[in-house]
């Protein structure tokens, strides 16, 4: 089984709407469409010096798969966070 750390990346230590449905629509395509695939979910605030020291200065919310930045600035759509694991997990 394939595994996947995703963080979503918020601007506080409240997660807002947007990283709410980021998560969701996660959800529903990794569900659909590679249930083979076993994640986990970590929240994170992008503004603390940790943060910003591991990935850098981010927008909110931002998708972080596997380590790596797939989307930042606004909820992706399904399409998008499928193609990011499509690449990912090849």
């Amino acid at each position: 089984m394939t595994k996947l750390n995703v963080i979503i990346a918020s601007g506080s230590d409240t997660f807002c709407t947007n990283c709410k449905l980021t998560e969701t629509r996660l959800k529903k395509v990794i569900s659909e469409k590679f249930n083979e695939v076993e994640y986990t979910i970590e929240h994170i605030n992008v503004t603390t010096p940790e943060s910003i020291q591991k990935f850098g200065a981010l927008l909110s919310p931002t998708l972080i798969l596997n380590n790596v930045i797939v989307h930042e600035g606004g909820v992706p759509t399904e399409a998008m966070i499928e193609r990011a694991l499509k690449q990912l997990l090849r």
